[in-house]
Parts: structure tokens; C-alpha cells; sequence
């Protein structure tokens, strides 16, 4: 019964807060059973809370005095923890938003559901009966650990990276050493801001990839983890246009892939691959894979990553290190290859700029004086003309710079913690980006934005769901 200071929830209402889900804990890093029996068979032993989402009184935890004291009470309102967990939501307000409680609430749920149904239940998203593909487990808001058997469960594999992988630049920061370290060498990119976003790879037999995205700071001893905030399939690359070359005859075997070995073959243009497919790195090399699984080694300088494909499948633009390769905080360089003639080109050092041709704020100046700090990724416009790249720079944000290749000017855009280029639509050619913000009244959030590539205006608001936003407008 509610207080005069206190709005408590009723205890049918918490008697069905825990039965909902399975009588455990709903941290997805915890669920921890809150129910045994007591030495007096007539009894058991809870240790449970009915924790509140926005607090109970004035100045409590999450407190929103736009809510009436029904409210407050209700089951809406309530999330079932341990006592541990309740404590650690309480202790912690700007990590454990109400976002992130109604998140946990809705995955133990649906959890617990799965568990009474059984097979009855449908596991998995509807797909086409003429799809070619594993089918794809719900696991939209799960932490990526139960999101991760689901997956292998439903025939999906993690696509293991080799271990050089672990000391790439987008692999030494936020979430990245923390799942390399636990074994989960599926995971390709890790973002160091905001909400720490990565991505994981995984195939099925009929060699599809399927890209899974997370959200969320990885915090074992506060019981904080990275939750799936969607999905979506490796986009195939058209094929490229036939070329006649001269018979390869050296071939060696790479992961299941025909790779050439020629001395030569980076000279060669790579159309004796019938429908060039991907790209993927392999020991700091690059290698494009067809249809067939065929594949040809394209870099053979042992230090690239982050491979990105022009819009006409011409040119690749990638990242390759420099200096000293031991040092976590090494600088590396933008790269791109021409896929017909092979020829490798440098397009921009970080750390090395010209003020005559650049145009960075005062406050990145500051921090990494006149130079460009680390580059965790780079794209190409649709005519080739511009480079937009992700750079290091603030605590909580990147920088997103732009390169005109005419008259080698860098551009500061914006801050950022995301970087993508809209292939069509009517945003065509348009940056996607998120950016970390704060409320004026406390807390903050990171959305994810459509920006002018001349400028970096915002022109759009997206929102936390980029791949609904994706799906809508393709």
C-alpha cells in the first residue's frame, strides 16, 4: 500500500512482477533465481525486490514527477531484480536509465515466455519460403550472450577473425578487448564512444553473413551488458566487369578459399572471379571472395583493416598501420586500391596534415595539435571524389572529417560516433552518423542522425532504431 511519502507497489503486483519472469532476476548479466525453500517446509525464502523504474518518492532514483502516484505503483512501473541488482540500478541512475530497465524487463519476459512455450513458440522472424538462409532467431534487445547461442543455435556460425585482428585499431577500445579476450573472435568492429556500439559476423551454410549490431558499456562487476539493437545481412558487391586475363596456376588454400599465391597477382585484374561477392582481412591482408568461394589476396602489407567498397565497385579505400605497431595509440593511414589495375595509393596520414588545407576546430587542435588522431574508419562518396573518415577525439564523440581528392582539403563535419553513406533514396549520398547528447535535465543519449556531407548539418533525425529507418527507406 502506498505511503504518504512513498508510492510502494501492492503485493499482488509484485506477486505477478515475479511469476512473469520465471521468478529470476531480469539483469541480462544476472538472472539470478530469487525463490528457494526455506528449512521450514511450510515456507520459502525470496530474495527479490520489485525494484521501481522512476523512483518511488521525490529525489528517489529515476524519480518523474510527471507521473501520478497510480502510476508510480503500477506494474508498468516496477522491474523484478535480486537485492543485489536493485541496489546496483539505484546506486548508478545515469548508467541504469529507465530505457535501459524497460529493456531488461521486456528481454526477461519474453525469456521467461520462451521457457513455458517451448517448441510451440516461434523462435525465430518470418522470412520467405524462397529465402536461402538460416533462420534468424528473435534476439533484438537480448544480451549478446543468449543472442550468441540463439544464433548458433539456429545454424548460424561466428566468423572467427585470426588473432591479428585483436590489435586492430578498432578492436583496442570500448567493448572490443573485453569479448576478443572472452573468445568471441566474431567481433569485427568495436566503437570507443558513446554507447560503445559493435558489430559481429557470422555465416551459415549456404555461406550468407549476417551482421549483428550491440549497444551498450560491458561492466561485469555492475552487472551492465551489451544488449542487440538489430541486424542485418552483409550487402553482396556486384559483379565487377569481365577482363581477360592470363591463366593463374598457383592457388593455395585460406579458410576453406581457393586464394592465389602468385607473385604476380597483384598485378592481375581480379575478374576470373565470376561475381565478386565480399570483402574480408585476413592476417592484416585484404581478399575479395566471390560466389563460388573463390578468393584473391589483394594487399600483401600484413597491416590493413577496415576495408570499405566504392559504389562502382572500382576501388577499394581501407586503413593501414604505421609506426610503431606495439603502441595501443598508433596512427595509421587511409588507403585505396583500384581493382583494375591494382595500383595502391595513400590518400591521408593521420597525425600528418597541412593548415593550409585544412579546416579542424579549435578544440581538436587542442587535443591532438595539428594533426589527425587514429582513424577507425573510412568511406567513399558514389563519385569517388570525396573520402569522409571517422577519427579519434573527444571522451564521449569521434570526429567525422571530410577529404575533397581535387584540391586535398580536409574538412572537420562533426562529432560522431558512427559513419555511413546512404546509397539511395532521397537521402542519397548523405552521411548517417550518431552523436552522444545530454538532456538539460540530466542524463544522456545517443541518437542516430543524417548529416550534409558538405557541412555536417543535421538534416535528419533517425532515432535509436537505424535499421527500421534502413528498411523504410529501401
Amino acid at each position: 500500500m502506498a505511503s504518504m511519502n512513498r508510492d510502494d507497489f501492492p503485493e499482488r503486483v509484485k506477486d505477478v512482477l515475479a511469476k512473469r519472469v520465471g521468478l529470476r532476476c531480469s539483469n541480462p548479466a544476472c538472472r539470478q533465481t530469487t525463490s528457494g525453500p526455506h528449512l521450514d517446509p511450510a515456507r520459502s525464502v525470496s530474495v527479490g525486490v520489485a525494484a521501481h523504474i522512476t523512483g518511488a518518492a521525490r529525489k528517489g532514483p529515476r524519480y518523474d514527477a510527471s507521473l501520478n502516484s497510480v502510476q508510480r505503483s503500477a506494474i508498468t512501473n516496477a522491474v523484478w531484480l535480486c537485492q543485489d541488482c536493485a541496489k546496483l540500478v539505484d546506486s548508478d541512475t545515469n548508467r541504469f536509465t529507465v530505457d535501459l530497465l524497460l529493456e531488461w524487463k521486456a528481454a526477461a519476459e519474453q525469456e521467461s515466455f520462451i521457457e513455458i512455450v517451448g517448441k510451440n513458440f516461434d523462435r525465430h522472424y518470418p522470412s520467405s519460403p524462397a529465402a536461402v538462409h538460416s533462420p534468424i532467431p528473435k534476439i533484438h534487445g537480448l544480451a549478446y550472450d543468449a543472442a550468441r547461442s540463439l544464433l548458433i543455435d539456429s545454424g548460424w556460425q561466428p566468423l572467427m577473425h585470426h588473432w591479428s585482428h585483436g590489435s586492430d585499431p578498432e578492436m583496442i577500445a570500448g567493448n572490443g578487448k573485453y569479448f576478443w579476450d572472452k573468445g568471441y573472435r566474431e567481433i569485427r568492429h568495436a566503437c570507443p564512444n558513446g554507447l560503445a556500439h559493435c558489430l559481429f559476423i557470422f555465416t551459415d551454410v549456404y555461406g550468407n553473413r549476417l551482421i549483428v549490431g550491440t549497444s551498450g558499456e560491458v561492466y561485469p562487476e555492475f552487472g551492465a551488458t551489451a544488449t542487440v539493437r538489430g541486424w542485418h545481412f552483409e550487402q553482396d558487391i556486384l559483379p565487377v566487369q569481365q577482363i581477360q586475363v592470363e591463366e593463374i596456376t598457383s592457388m593455395a588454400i585460406t579458410n576453406g578459399h581457393k586464394v592465389s599465391t602468385d607473385a604476380n597477382a597483384q598485378k592481375q585484374p581480379i575478374s576470373y572471379l565470376s561475381s565478386v561477392k565480399s570483402v574480408y582481412v585476413t592476417n592484416g591482408n585484404l581478399f575479395i571472395s566471390d560466389e563460388i568461394n573463390s578468393s584473391r589476396q589483394i594487399t600483401f602489407a600484413g597491416i590493413d583493416s577496415a576495408p570499405y567498397l566504392s559504389t562502382d565497385k572500382n576501388e577499394l579505400i581501407f586503413l593501414r598501420d604505421y609506426g610503431d605497431l606495439n603502441d595501443e595509440n598508433k596512427l595509421n593511414q587511409i588507403w585505396s586500391i583500384n581493382l583494375s589495375s591494382f595500383k595502391e595509393e595513400c590518400i591521408l596520414t593521420a597525425g600528418q596534415i597541412s593548415n593550409r588545407y585544412a579546416i579542424i576546430p579549435k578544440n581538436y587542435i587542442d587535443t591532438f595539435g595539428k594533426g589527425i588522431g587514429q582513424i577507425y574508419k573510412a568511406i567513399v562518396s558514389q563519385n569517388s571524389c570525396m573520402i569522409y573518415f571517422l577519427a579519434r577525439a573527444w571522451a564521449t564523440s569521434g570526429a567525422i572529417f571530410s577529404f575533397n581528392r581535387r584540391n586535398k582539403r580536409v574538412k572537420f563535419l562533426s562529432s560522431g560516433n558512427f559513419l555511413d553513406i546512404i546509397s539511395k533514396g532521397n537521402f542519397t549520398d548523405k552521411l548517417i552518423t550518431s552523436t552522444h547528447k545530454y538532456n538539460l535535465q540530466g542524463g544522456s543519449y545517443d541518437f542516430y542522425y543524417i548529416i550534409d556531407p558538405d557541412n555536417g548539418k543535421e538534416l535528419k533525425t533517425i532515432g535509436e532504431d537505424l535499421y527500421n529507418f534502413i528498411d523504410k527507406e529501401h
